[in-house]
């Protein structure tokens, strides 16, 4: 602005133009025109934040449906134990794996992650109940494991900040240039002073919104006409189309009121006025901003809606990999039980065998003990007679 206002002291120019804000200290010798254009300073925050797809995994159902899985998995268990009981009371042929806790405890889960049971059951009654439930466990893991692929696919966005009251407190930190600091300096409200406390000092703005867009750590001040802007090019949204920044319900910092600068005096400025007057109401200079934002999207070939090409997603290992961890993981407690098994039974065998070893050895003693006494009784009755 500084420059204009030289250029326009030292007659090189009748008229200053481009964002030339009323609110600016202009010199003694320049006064403003009417303003042309209204430029809304708002606080954005990012908002197209993907869930975690560790979160994802495990909330495809609520706990209370967890919980009541494993409710009817226990439930499933006591039925069969006890149709299996009811059976051998009239002496109904069964199978040794459904006669016991731990066999049917072992066939129920494998029926519900999909595998298949060691054996069918004999009885009636029991097959029955059995095929009840093989049904329950493929339409519950038919509906888990549509619900996964979907969330491997594409995890969901989280809730985004709507008003100044959740954005103090997500604990974001606050970015603005310097040249913005000046509206928040003489703040005496709580909003204003919680701000300066979390505030981070940006390079210029362009810096602040790319870190916002990016990394999706900061709140900082949009300007109405920049964001339509980049959400035209593509800049401000994500693949699916959905904006990086978002702005808040009670957002609004400023209005910033555009005009033009002249030398006092000057014979043109109720021209000028007039001229500008005309051209808000006719709604041309809106128009002039569209056709700005319309040839920024055509010549950056953005697509701003749906194609069918949009629907078919590269399913890589960037999408597997949480179920891939949780497979490891998996195989891992598998080995470790497996050895702590052997290592179990290898304990076992000992301990039964020096247990052995020290019932013989007890046993020969008493026996060499036996046979001292009855060597001893025989010589003493040789002796006798």
């Amino acid at each position: 602005m500084e420059v204009l206002q030289a250029g326009l002291e030292d007659g090189n120019a009748h008229v200053a133009i481009g964002s030339v804000d009323r609110l600016e200290n202009l010199s003694n010798n320049l006064e403003a025109t009417q303003s042309y254009y209204n430029v809304r300073a708002a606080w954005c925050t990012p908002c197209a934040i993907k869930r975690p797809r560790w979160s994802r995994l495990f909330g495809i159902f609520s706990a209370e449906l967890w919980i009541s899985f494993i409710l009817s998995v226990v439930l499933a268990v006591i039925a069969m134990v006890c149709i299996s009981k009811f059976g051998r009371r009239f002496h109904l042929p069964e199978f040794e794996a459904y006669r016991n806790v731990k066999s049917i405890t072992d066939n129920t889960i494998a029926v519900v992650l999909g595998m298949s049971a060691t054996t069918q059951p004999r009885t009636s009654q029991l097959r029955v109940f059995f095929f009840s439930w093989v049904c329950h466990s493929v339409a519950f893991n038919t509906v888990f494991q549509a619900y996964l692929t979907s969330f491997l696919i594409d995890t969901g966005y989280e809730e985004p900040i709507k008003t100044i009251d959740q954005m103090l407190n997500s604990g974001r930190k606050f970015g603005f240039s310097e040249e913005d600091q000046h509206l928040f300096e003489d703040s005496t409200d709580s909003v204003g002073k919680e701000i300066l406390k979390g505030m981070v000092i940006c390079p210029d703005s362009e810096a602040c919104l790319n870190w916002a867009r990016k990394y999706q750590n900061i709140s900082t001040l949009c300007f109405d006409v920049y964001t339509k802007y980049g959400k035209s090019i593509g800049l401000s949204t994500d693949e699916n189309n959905r904006p990086l920044l978002c702005g808040l319900d009670d957002g609004d910092v400023m209005y910033f009121e555009t005009v033009m600068a002249v030398l006092k005096g000057n014979p043109l400025l109720e021209h000028i006025n007039d001229v500008i007057d005309r051209i808000v109401e006719a709604g041309i200079f809106m128009q002039w901003i569209n056709r700005f934002i319309d040839e920024g999207r055509i010549s950056t070939k953005t697509t701003l809606s749906y194609t069918l090409a949009d629907t078919y997603h590269n399913f890589s290992i960037k999408h597997v990999q949480s179920p891939i961890y949780l497979l490891m993981f998996g195989y891992a407690l598998a080995f470790l039980s497996f050895f702590i098994e052997i290592a179990w039974h290898k304990l076992i065998s000992k301990r039964r065998l020096s247990h052995v070893k020290t019932k013989n050895t007890s046993r020969e003693q008493v026996q060499l003990f036996l046979n001292y006494v009855l060597h001893h009784i025989k010589r003493g009755t040789r002796n006798t007679e």
